[in-house]
């Protein structure tokens, strides 16, 4: 018997929007069977607010691409977060869909009340009114879908410090003039008298006279790099809760953790643009609540409470506060909990004195002598009773494999089961020192 197919059977997929798209089943109901399937998530968002469950652009990096818009610039400034100007990056937003939502067209052609239909579209540039969104953005106030904390300049005084830097030279812009297809350079004069124009569905691209609101020139970039230069990445600038002397518990546990004054910008916060750092960063503690706790009860470090100081016995056969209304709430000396946990370099370095039995210069002047016990015969390492070496301070070369191995490790990079040969190249070190460094990021590794 002949079989009466004609074509390929349509996809789960295809036949997921085509569901939708006649109103049989909402966007949450196709996304679930996607998922379910494996052929989802059919959505692609330019910022995912749940990885799991929403893809990426993918090989869409911002920080690749040479020209930004004024939006780009205006959102990095606000936010200094790769991820939220890829928002507005219209190359990313081209390759990004979301579910639009409209009447459903009956078959005689007539529009259905009860029914609707949900398609997906590719996201549209962006336009002044995503411009006047931004600017709206302050720590309070977050009205911006791809816009997360921490703030660091709310989008007023952003949009401020743009056009200082504009006017004053300082920030270069290039765009075509309305008619020419060539592109200028923008006087920094010119821009006293330009801004976005006043017509909230005009594109943001385009910039005009404050005076008449007339497009003078289109599609107006500035040099990403440059923009990175003048307001420093996130991971460049001191967090105001590290600089606080009062840390509550969540400061502590996560220093205790990480032990890195860059990640306290995400002090107590669950959003995706928080988990992201974290997640990549090496944890030096995986139970640092614990690690608290412990210090409290054995009186290494004092909480404080309504002003008054916590005597130990008071943590007996309790745990840690979570969320305190703030009367209530327990803080410690910041200087107490660097005391006990200072910065990740040196705890790292405590480690390796600890494991190697000695101390560790971290000058190349070598103030400080290595002391190492090592086995007799062991190229370069001084013993106890020997001088130490006058060729300079093989010790200052192990923290530096130490500390690569770990940006590598960090990386998602096979540190451990590398070869001898490519650590020793890629570490330019001997392989001896690559292998110390390893035993001591991998203590249950082949090595010992």
């Amino acid at each position: 018997m002949m079989s009466m197919e004609t074509g390929p059977k349509p996809s789960l997929r295809d036949e997921l929007l085509a569901r939708a798209k006649l109103g049989e089943i909402t966007p949450e109901e196709a996304e679930d069977a996607a998922l379910l399937d494996g052929c989802g998530p059919l959505e692609v968002r330019s910022y995912p607010i749940d990885p799991s469950q929403r893809m990426e652009p993918a090989d869409l990096d911002p920080i690749t691409e040479p020209a930004w818009t004024l939006l780009m610039a205006l959102v990095w400034i606000i936010a200094r977060d790769p991820m939220a100007v890829r928002a507005v990056w219209v190359e990313a937003r081209r390759a990004c869909t979301h579910w639009v939502v409209f009447p459903l067209t009956e078959a005689a052609g007539t529009i259905s009340e009860k029914r609707t239909s949900w398609e997906l579209r590719p996201l549209p540039p962006p336009t002044v009114s995503d411009v006047d969104a931004v600017c709206e953005v302050d720590e309070d106030e977050l009205l911006v879908e791809y816009l997360f904390p921490p703030i660091v300049v709310s989008g007023i005084r952003a949009r401020e410090e743009l056009w200082d830097r504009l006017c004053s030279g300082d920030l270069i812009a290039e765009g075509k003039r309305r008619g020419k297809s060539e592109g200028t350079k923008i006087s920094p004069d010119e821009w006293t008298s330009l801004d976005w124009l006043d017509d909230r569905s005009a594109s943001a691209d385009i910039v005009g006279s404050r005076i008449d609101n007339v497009p003078r020139y289109d599609d107006v970039s500035v040099l990403g790099q440059k923009v990175r230069d003048i307001w420093k990445p996130l991971e460049k600038l001191k967090s105001e809760n590290y600089e606080r002397e009062d840390w509550s518990v969540d400061h502590a546990t996560l220093w205790i953790a990480y032990g890195d004054p860059t990640l306290l910008h995400f002090v107590g916060l669950a959003s995706p643009r928080a988990k992201r750092p974290l997640s990549k960063a090496e944890c030096l503690d995986p139970q640092p609540r614990r690690t608290l706790l412990q210090a409290l009860m054995n009186g290494k470090l004092r909480a404080i409470r309504n002003g008054e100081q916590m005597p130990p016995e008071q943590w007996f056969g309790k745990s840690l506060p979570r969320k305190q209304p703030e009367e209530k709430r327990t803080y410690f000396r910041r200087s107490d909990i660097l005391r006990e946990w200072p910065e990740r370099e040196e705890r790292l370095l405590q480690r390796l004195e600890k494991t190697l039995g000695g101390t560790i210069s971290t000058k190349a002047s070598g103030e400080r002598e290595g002391n190492f016990t090592k086995a007799a015969g062991d190229k370069g390492i001084v013993s106890p009773t020997q001088p130490a070496r006058k060729r300079g301070p093989k010790p200052v070369v192990l923290p530096r494999v130490l500390a690569a191995m770990q940006a590598d490790k960090a990386q998602g990079k096979d540190v451990e089961n590398m070869k001898y040969v490519e650590m020793a190249a890629r570490y330019q070190a001997a392989a001896s020192t690559c292998r110390e460094a390893r035993v001591i990021l991998f203590p249950h590794s082949g090595d010992e």
